[in-house]
């Protein structure tokens, strides 16, 4: 596996990461909320990324609180250097 120092990417201090609230614990994440639009439909499609470490068991379905915003994990994908993205939908 790969070995880097994630917590640069991850600093909330920085202003590159955000507080997500996963499982009642302060979660730094990546918080990305692009809006796309395909064949005449827009969308956004809110995504997470974060350390896999920082949320060990995580699956789909669980709730995730970033900005205010609450979601669901829609997916996961981890990407194979320790990061992981989750694909996010709007909690109804």
């Amino acid at each position: 596996m790969f070995t880097e120092d994630l917590s640069l990417f991850l600093d909330v201090e920085t202003g590159f990461a955000v507080n997500a609230t996963w499982q009642t614990q302060q979660v730094p994440v990546i918080y990305d909320r692009a809006y796309l639009e395909t064949l005449g439909i827009s969308a956004s499609n809110p995504v997470a990324l974060t350390a896999e470490v920082k949320v060990p068991g995580v699956t789909r379905g669980q709730a995730i609180l970033i900005q205010s915003i609450n979601y669901t994990i829609d997916d996961i994908q981890p990407d194979g250097t320790g990061m992981v993205l989750l694909q996010l939908k709007r909690a109804a």
